[in-house]
């Protein structure tokens, strides 16, 4: 490392670069972790039926799922749940990396 590589590493402003760096990081990963959350509501929601189930208006039957008709099977749809719910997971704990390493952050 340079003399001047170590000036500028101790300066303010790299400091603050770093900082500005990590908060952006940060934001973007709980961007994601929102998405993901959103995501997992929309294909597994709480309920079995939820009020804005498409319904063929007659006798109110649900309408087969619009992916071509097909409904998934059992199998698929537990592989998707759990899929979704690693990547969500994955992001959370990233998050929790980043921020216990970050100077706002006061750990008791």
């Amino acid at each position: 490392m340079t003399r001047e590589q170590k000036h500028l590493s101790g300066s303010p402003s790299s400091k603050r670069c770093c900082s500005s760096h990590s908060l952006q990081l940060i934001s973007y990963i709980y961007k994601l972790v929102k998405e993901c959350v959103a995501m997992l509501d929309h294909l597994f929601p709480s309920n079995n039926l939820s009020i804005s189930a498409e319904c063929d208006g007659q006798n109110g039957v649900l309408k087969p799922a619009q992916s071509g008709g097909r409904v998934p099977k059992l199998e698929e749809i537990k592989y998707m749940q759990s899929l979704y719910m690693k990547s969500t997971v994955a992001a959370l704990r990233s998050l929790k990396q980043i921020r216990s390493k970050s100077s706002t952050v006061k750990t008791d």
